[in-house]
């Protein structure tokens, strides 16, 4: 009968400890993916439609001025633009999942200057999801603009202590 009890509890532990370990398994890779954001581009006007589809493609990454007018990079134009829709937030959020990396920065800085609180989450994730590449194409502006590259560290950097938000926002007349 004593047996029979110690039985009983060795297995009831055993099943506890193999039930928490699984709930840490499953939300650690939660904690490692992005949620699923459903978003149609179709709820944008047809300025937030083109800012949206040059950010989801877009191959260089900039917040620098471009000639002797210092115009902004397209792109960094395109999330200025996209910031004044309705459905921002949830087309920044999209970009951060889907885009390319540089359209995730994008997506990313995009929700720092929105939503503080869905910045923190996404980028969270951003941060230790397995690196596509080490170097993202940028560049340094100016008349003479060319191709740099800045490294993914120095850019999770940059947007963790608010570099680009606080670029960004002065640029754009943004507070």
């Amino acid at each position: 009968n004593m047996n029979m009890k110690l039985k009983t509890i060795k297995f009831s532990v055993v099943s506890i400890l193999l039930i928490l370990l699984t709930q840490t398994l499953v939300f650690a890779q939660s904690a490692t993916k992005f949620s699923q954001v459903e978003f149609n581009a179709e709820t944008l006007s047809e300025r937030g439609k083109f800012s949206f589809e040059t950010l989801m493609k877009t191959k260089t990454f900039t917040l620098s001025g471009f000639g002797a007018a210092a115009a902004p990079h397209l792109a960094t134009r395109a999330l200025a633009d996209l910031l004044k829709e309705k459905s921002a937030e949830k087309a920044l959020q999209f970009l951060v999942r889907n885009a390319t990396l540089e359209g995730q920065i994008y997506g990313l800085l995009g929700l720092q200057v929105i939503n503080n609180k869905q910045f923190k989450a996404d980028f969270a994730v951003f941060k230790i999801l397995p690196i596509q590449k080490d170097e993202i194409s940028s560049s340094n502006g100016g008349c003479m603009a060319e191709t740099t590259f800045l490294k993914r560290a120095n850019i999770i950097k940059d947007l963790e202590t608010g570099v680009f938000d606080k670029r960004f926002r002065y640029t754009f007349g943004i507070k």
